[in-house]
């Protein structure tokens, strides 16, 4: 999927960091067991740079942002902070996730916007692919956590998830 910029007033947020693209998660060799590549196709929600629309119903209509689904409103602070996502994402090999239990996991990382420390939670699905031999990473949403709002799970090397959802094999909750 390409996103397309938004545009509000004189200001045009490119959204190209966030288009659909490949890439090759490469496990090394460890002791008896052979190195292992992962081809991995990386998509994006919107939900990584818009927020939900208010309960009372009141906003900016300027701000409205939609894709085939939904309909939502771009937040300047989630986009400044997704630009870090491709990144974090080629990043995941050597990372714990959580598992939510809900089919879901996330990843916290710390980043530093404006100065500040902020936990930035990233949720995100594996899927397998139609295309034999590859898997889907859906990142369906990153956004940063209220302090002491960390949810719950357990910790499972992204390298588990990748090999285990290739190979049909459920992961424990």
């Amino acid at each position: 999927m390409k996103w397309r910029p938004f545009k509000h007033g004189d200001v045009e947020y490119s959204l190209h960091h966030l288009n659909r693209c490949t890439i090759e998660f490469i496990v090394p060799p460890v002791s008896d067991k052979p190195e292992r590549k992962y081809i991995v196709d990386v998509s994006y929600s919107l939900h990584c740079f818009t927020k939900g629309l208010p309960e009372d119903g009141a906003y900016d209509r300027s701000l409205l942002y939609s894709d085939k689904r939904e309909s939502r409103l771009f937040d300047p602070r989630r986009y400044s902070l997704s630009q870090n996502l491709p990144g974090i994402v080629s990043e995941l090999i050597r990372r714990y996730c959580m598992h939510t239990g809900h089919g879901n996991f996330f990843t916290v990382a710390i980043l530093d916007e404006n100065g500040q420390e902020v936990d930035y939670d990233i949720f995100f699905t594996v899927s397998k692919s139609s295309t034999k031999g590859r898997l889907n990473l859906y990142i369906q949403t990153a956004f940063v956590r209220e302090r002491n709002k960390l949810p719950a799970g357990k910790p499972i090397r992204f390298e588990i998830i990748l090999y285990n959802t290739l190979h049909g094999k459920k992961i424990r909750d």
